[in-house]
């Protein structure tokens, strides 16, 4: 169904028209959207890049906080205030670990839910401010706790405000990112996660030799750094169109696309882009009536929940859960303190580089699906080697299993992980997108709940004492993913949400979706200029005669 929104045309200009100069519209934007390079799209868009790189620095305070309470159970200063003493050392009780890592968990999971609720009514820039002020009322918490009680509570509460951060940065650089920047953007969130575990680990290093209770105190008090920057940033950018062309508030769209590009030249057209969004908004509210979370689970919509779960259910699965504890690791399977410290900054740095090399993977068209399953059959034999090497009783053993986990970071950065947010970005459909991911987030965060309730028991000395062994298990279940990433991940790359949403109503199977995807393009093509052409003169002239005409704008209901 469709409305005029702005000038008055003639009666005999039907709604089915109007339908149809939107959809000539809309496969324009397509095509300009498959003909456009990398490089022509950050010369065209540089203003999106910047505001969606910008906001996805909110990860670096969920990232940091995660890496920050794992370090600490290896931390001399935390582990002689509230450890307790076994073989001559401290230790932090295997249960207190289990309860701060879960509970904390719990706390993201419920900001996780709140955040679909509040972004559909305020959108994306409102939202993250508020959570960010909250963030700021609960480090206080953390900073001058003095009892594993109040971390605990204090970790709670700054877990509902990190539980809002992921998800939205995911989809505001979904949402105004041009085709073939979109992969870049997505995954420049899995960049800045991998700067704030770098951030958290070299700060933790950089005091691990301060004695007293603010050699930690101090690692939560860094955390205030980020709020007032984030909050400036997110009242400067504009509003994603996308979310504004889902509330109808078309003029307000183009408004924010004009925002997003430089001096635009005389042939862009953002009526071709809006057109777009309309006729994929217009076709998924054909195709759903609702979005809340149960739409999410109803028709093609559940089958994208369930990959989009799948892809973050797959990176805990691939091991990544021992990268979060990779000095207490390392520390038990034999190696100095100072040097487990050191191995786990360098491999966070290195994570970040390897994000980077994905980049230029993505750019030479390497596909989603291609690297997601390769990265995971690498993943499968380092973890099982890992495992091998600590059945050698030798003193260098922990270095041995530090380099063959390196490599492994070295796979799952360049693979698993900026692929998961890439495709993250796509699989869900616009309407739906920030609760699929939220969906998706909760799955994630369950399924971390249940493997660090078993994790500190697999290597804590008071408890089951597996040490390096610990690979072993993790390979096997890398072997799972494996099996899933073959007969359910599809191939997103190079196609535009219109063009995902059709493949998903036509139910495209996952190893279909590709050659099903480049025959979408084709077809397109094929009807680009005769029809189009043919439709907007005889409007034109039609219009002309009736009188001025300026535009005719199409609002989808």
């Amino acid at each position: 169904m469709a409305t005029l929104e702005a000038n008055p045309v003639t009666d005999d200009v039907t709604q089915e028209k109007i339908v149809e100069i939107q959809k000539v519209e809309a496969g324009e934007a397509t095509l300009m959207e498959h003909d456009m390079s990398p490089w022509q799209a950050l010369k065209l868009y540089p203003k999106a890049a910047l505001w969606s790189m910008g906001m996805s620095f909110a990860t670096v305070m969920d990232t940091f906080d995660a890496v920050l309470l794992n370090l600490l159970y290896a931390y001399p200063a935390f582990q002689q205030q509230f450890g307790t003493e076994s073989k001559g050392s401290y230790q932090i009780p295997a249960m207190w670990q289990t309860m701060m890592s879960d509970f904390s968990q719990i706390g993201y999971i419920i900001g996780v839910i709140i955040s679909g609720w509040v972004c559909d009514r305020l959108g994306y820039r409102k939202t993250i401010i508020y959570a960010l002020v909250f963030s700021i009322g609960c480090i206080f918490l953390t900073v001058f706790a003095n009892s594993l009680g109040m971390i605990l509570a204090g970790e709670i509460l700054c877990g509902v405000g990190w539980g809002f951060f992921k998800t939205l940065c995911i989809a505001y650089a979904a949402d105004v990112a041009p085709l073939s920047l979109r992969p870049l953007l997505t995954s420049w969130v899995a960049i800045c996660a991998g700067f704030g575990q770098l951030l958290g680990y070299a700060c933790s290093r950089g005091m691990l030799g301060m004695t007293g209770s603010w050699a930690w105190r101090t690692l939560f008090a860094l955390q205030w750094f980020w709020p007032i920057p984030l909050i400036t940033l997110c009242l400067l950018c504009p509003e994603s169109p996308w979310w504004l062309i889902k509330k109808d508030r078309i003029e307000s769209a183009r408004k924010a696309i004009y925002r997003l590009v430089s001096k635009p030249k005389d042939d862009f057209n953002p009526d071709q882009i809006i057109a777009l969004m309309q006729e994929t908004d217009r076709l998924e509210r054909e195709a759903r009536a609702g979005t809340s979370y149960m739409d999410c689970f109803r028709g093609t919509d559940l089958r994208r929940t369930e990959i989009c779960c799948g892809l973050f259910i797959a990176q805990q699965l691939c091991g990544v859960s021992l990268m979060g504890i990779l000095a207490y690791y390392l520390e038990q399977a034999g190696m100095p303190t100072a040097d487990a410290f050191d191995v786990s900054t360098a491999n966070y740095g290195l994570s970040m580089v390897c994000n980077v090399v994905t980049w230029f993977l993505f750019v030479k068209g390497v596909g989603r699906r291609t690297l997601f399953l390769w990265g995971s059959v690498v993943e499968f034999f380092l973890l099982i080697l890992a495992g091998g090497i600590s059945l050698i009783n030798s003193k260098n053993t922990g270095w041995g299993v530090a380099a063959l986990l390196m490599t492994w970071t070295i796979c799952f950065q360049i693979t698993n992980n900026p692929v998961c947010y890439a495709l993250l970005g796509e699989i869900p459909s616009r309407r739906l997108m920030v609760k699929t991911i939220n969906i998706a987030q909760c799955a994630y965060r369950v399924t971390s709940i249940v493997i660090s309730t078993f994790s500190p028991y697999m290597l804590n000395p008071q408890a089951w004492d597996w040490k390096g062994k610990t690979g072993f298990f993790w390979a096997g279940l890398c072997g799972l993913v494996i099996i899933w990433i073959f007969f359910r991940l599809p191939e997103t790359a190079d196609l535009t949400y219109l063009e995902i949403d059709q493949l998903f109503e036509r139910r495209v199977s996952a190893r279909n979706f590709r050659s099903e995807g480049r025959k979408l393009v084709a077809e397109a093509r094929e009807k680009r200029v005769s029809d189009g052409g043919r439709i907007a003169q005889g409007l034109n002239e039609k219009a002309e005669g009736e009188g001025d005409v300026n535009h005719v704008e199409v609002a989808s209901l």
